[in-house]
């Protein structure tokens, strides 16, 4: 297939929302035998955002060296800095009071010098249409219509009394090749990281792999039977795929396909379900031709657990053969 004319328009309509309500205390037990607290009383910690933002001070020499510690110590799992306020005005706090009575009893009771909690209600909705319309014309002289509607959604919700998370993610950017619609994002990723170069920097990496119905784009420069690195990706040391893959395009018909010498080297690169490599040309796939416009289409890719397995970045759609079409991705693989 080699296409003589186009003309094509393409769309994306974008909608995320997300409600995150957060609640965070702390108690800690005063020092035994000691005059200047009751007996039975605690000194509780309400952590507001006004008071997670709070400059530090010289509160810590004021503090007995226990409780001192202990206020360390939360604040190294918790990340940030919190200020302490006296049990008076915590008592009277909206919505805090008949928590405190009920758990007085069982605060006494405790051996415990800490108490620290988290609670967290999380909500988040996503959803992304993508659209490409328009008309080819082939060499051969035959009309190709083209109408590709791919809609992707997801939501999640979550409730934790006690969260803590510790590190970033780094991301890295190959294309990707999608012939079916088999996920919500319509990519499909293995499930556990499989240890690939990704950024080809000589050190091996942990990413979640194409596999089912997708597939990394590649092209096997060496020549030698198999994707050793990232470098035989597209757009995973460049961030940009679509850039790097339309170098490419000889006869600058804005397409990769038979007119360019490079066509019949690009492959289809995944993971099968033992984790051995699958690596199939194109053209055996019934693949004719990938258009290189691309749109913005942010859209994260989540597994069961909420945890970011990549991010779409840029949506286009390629062609088989036939006249049929398939969605073709920038993403971002969370490494």
């Amino acid at each position: 297939m080699i296409i003589a004319q186009s003309q094509i328009t393409l769309g994306y309509k974008h909608s995320y929302s997300e409600t995150v309500s957060v609640k965070e205390s702390l108690a800690t037990r005063p020092p035994a035998n000691t005059d200047s607290v009751p007996s039975g009383n605690t000194t509780s910690d309400e952590l507001s955002q006004n008071t997670l933002d709070a400059p530090a001070d010289s509160e810590t020499q004021h503090l007995d060296v226990k409780t001192a510690q202990l206020k360390m110590l939360v604040e190294q799992l918790a990340g940030h800095k919190i200020t302490l306020t006296s049990p008076s005005n915590l008592d009277n706090a909206p919505g805090t009071q008949n928590d405190n009575q009920g758990n007085a009893q069982a605060r006494q009771s405790t051996t415990a010098d800490l108490i620290y909690q988290y609670e967290e209600s999380y909500l988040e909705h996503e959803s992304g249409h993508f659209s490409a319309n328009g008309q080819l014309l082939t060499s051969a002289g035959d009309t190709i219509n083209i109408a590709l509607s791919h809609y992707s959604e997801r939501q999640y919700y979550i409730h934790n009394r006690f969260e803590l998370k510790v590190g970033e993610v780094e991301l890295t950017d190959p294309l990707v090749l999608n012939l079916g619609h088999s996920t919500h994002s319509g990519l499909d990723l293995t499930h556990n990281k499989v240890a690939f170069d990704i950024d080809a920097d000589g050190k091996t990496d942990n990413v979640h792999f194409a596999t089912g119905t997708s597939g990394f784009l590649a092209i096997d420069i060496n020549m030698n039977g198999k994707i050793d690195d990232g470098s035989e990706l597209f757009g995973a040391r460049t961030g940009n795929g679509f850039n790097e893959l339309a170098k490419y395009d000889s006869d600058n018909n804005h397409f990769i396909d038979a007119g360019d010498p490079v066509f019949s080297n690009l492959a289809f690169y995944q993971k099968d379900t033992s984790g051995s490599d699958v690596i199939t040309p194109l053209s055996a796939l019934g693949i004719g031709a990938l258009y290189l416009g691309n749109i913005a289409a942010p859209f994260k890719v989540k597994d069961a657990n909420n945890q970011l397995q990549a991010v779409v970045r840029a949506n286009s759609f390629f062609l088989f053969e036939d006249g049929r079409t398939g969605t073709f991705q920038q993403i971002d693989l969370a490494v």
